[in-house]
């Protein structure tokens, strides 16, 4: 969802290859266009929805459904007679998401840190309602109290922001394993089942040529 709303590109249920593929040239999603809609020679065919948009249109060229299913059942076979040496990679990679002590430490001290200071603010409140001070100094040290807990919120939901996207991708990678151990046959008609469980994106370059982001991250 948030990679969609950075697009600013609509989303569409309709098909398996809606916000899945990107054009290499400027980084949009490619698009749904239908041609000669009201005859017998009528196509869907994707491109770029950004193509005529920008002063210079991509060169990135439009792709038949047929031809981007072609692309896939390539690309899956090819990870599939890989298939013991990519499981591997994954097992690894997996290993080395799951030590997240380090990160964890990190969300500790900074939750520390905005307690602390907000015990600071209570008290300096509580001060300045019970004996004269100085109006310029107390708004002068609630201020810094204020600024530095501000600082500390903001680290502390960067880290757990940052501790959410290692369990998003380590989930994705398990599940993109699991479903590969379960498939030992090379493809030999387009699988939309294993085109969601397996392809973050395909990216589009200007030959032509269609490479495969799978979800492991190869």
């Amino acid at each position: 969802m948030k990679k969609r709303k950075l697009s600013k590109c609509g989303h569409s249920s309709m098909s398996p290859f809606s916000s899945k593929i990107v054009c290499g040239e400027c980084g949009g999603f490619y698009g749904s266009k239908v041609w000669n809609s009201n005859s017998k020679y009528k196509k869907v065919i994707w491109q770029c929805n950004k193509k005529f948009k920008n002063k210079e249109k991509c060169k990135t060229p439009h792709l038949s459904e047929e031809h981007i299913k072609e692309k896939f059942i390539k690309a899956f076979n090819n990870v599939i007679e890989n298939k013991e040496s990519i499981i591997k990679d994954c097992e690894e990679v997996i290993l080395s998401l799951i030590d997240t002590k380090a990160i964890d430490d990190e969300i500790i001290k900074f939750e520390e840190e905005c307690e602390v200071i907000v015990e600071l603010i209570k008290s300096l409140i509580y001060d300045n309602s019970r004996k004269p001070m100085d109006q310029d100094k107390y708004n002068q040290k609630y201020n810094f109290y204020t600024d530095r807990y501000e600082i500390n919120k903001d680290k502390l939901a960067k880290t757990k922001e940052k501790k959410q996207e290692l369990i998003v991708r380590h989930d994705k990678i398990d599940a993109f394993m699991n479903h590969l151990r379960l498939n030992d046959n090379l493809l030999s008609e387009f699988n939309e089942k294993l085109w969601y469980a397996m392809v973050d994106k395909a990216i589009v370059d200007i030959d032509g040529t269609v490479n495969f982001k799978f979800k492991n991250e190869i």
